[in-house]
């Protein structure tokens, strides 16, 4: 599956680790820096098989064994995590979503 961000893209095959590329300056590109990349980056924030990904405007996130995962910029609170600090890597709703299979 392939996601489209604002400047950045992810992809993944269902149950195996994604890759992202584009901008990365909020760390949407879920590396665990603030940098860009022209080619495709492992996501080394996510910790184990990706199995839906979903990108926004400088944010990505992702189901992680049933678990919702974003990172990148949360000005809005787009990380759902109920403060406006970027980050990169949060579950979203402190564990409020469970057993997710869908974004």
């Amino acid at each position: 599956m392939i996601g489209l961000g604002d400047q950045h893209t992810c992809a993944t095959a269902t149950g195996a680790n994604g890759f992202c590329w584009g901008r990365g300056l909020e760390s949407q590109l879920a590396t665990g820096a603030t940098t860009s990349s022209s080619l495709p980056t492992a996501m080394t924030q996510a910790l184990g098989p990706i199995t839906k990904i979903s990108e926004g405007v400088e944010f990505t996130c992702w189901i992680e064994a049933t678990k919702v995962y974003c990172t990148g910029t949360n000005t809005e609170d787009q990380l759902a995590n109920g403060d406006i600090t970027q980050s990169p890597r949060k579950s979203v709703g402190a564990g409020a979503l469970i057993n997710v299979v869908r974004l």
